[in-house]
């Protein structure tokens, strides 16, 4: 039973998610929240945006710095959350620090049992059976030891964030006509999720109806 809710733009997604019931009550809710795309990048004004999105909405954020635990703290803090969150930034270089200590396997297995994953960009993309497609967009020579594509496997499409954004539709539009046949592309503008409640996969867009 998976719980998705797999975004371009996290920050411009964000007022959906109390349709899908992610809001906090009485109870805070715990965020596991993984920035580690970002790293790379030099541009990651968005994990900035998620984190006070979050925080303002009543929820407890527990930032989860891969390469500074260890494997039995980074289990620890999946388990002990509500949500996964990983954020935008490089596809190649998240998965392979997500391999380094198994945190790959924990979100599988921590997702597989319902627990709400939400994904940016970067964070959406690893969740695909494989990356490669992403090339077009995503830096591959910032992951140095990553010796595969193979993503999360979490959803069977293969998520094109940001079309339409300035800033990258050229890139979108080189994916589609690259690999539409060797893949099955799910394309996304930044007001668009690909959101999967209890395994059932739709395209969910800002001020549509649940």
């Amino acid at each position: 039973m998976k719980n998705l809710v797999l975004t371009s733009s996290f920050i411009d997604f964000a007022p959906e998610l109390e349709k899908l019931g992610i809001k906090s009550d009485d109870t805070p809710l715990r965020v596991a929240f993984i920035p580690t795309a970002s790293y790379v990048e030099t541009v990651d004004f968005y994990v900035d945006e998620a984190r006070k999105w979050f925080e303002t909405h009543n929820m407890a954020i527990t930032n989860l710095e891969i390469g500074a635990l260890h494997e039995s703290d980074i289990v620890s803090i999946i388990e002990g959350s509500d949500i996964i969150y990983v954020s935008g930034g490089n596809t190649f270089y998240l998965l392979q620090e997500l391999r380094k200590k198994g945190v790959d396997k924990a979100i599988e297995k921590h997702v597989a049992t319902g627990k709400w994953y939400i994904g940016e960009s970067a964070g959406s993309i690893v969740c695909t059976p494989n990356i490669g497609y992403i090339t077009l967009m995503d830096n591959e020579a910032a992951a140095t030891t990553l010796t595969s594509h193979r993503g999360l496997g979490l959803v069977d499409v293969h998520i094109v964030p940001h079309q339409g954004n300035e800033y990258f539709d050229a890139e979108v539009t080189e994916i589609i006509e690259t690999y539409s046949e060797a893949y099955n592309l799910c394309v996304i503008d930044d007001h668009q999720a690909v959101v999967v409640i209890d395994d059932a996969l739709q395209i969910m867009t800002v001020g549509s109806p649940k």
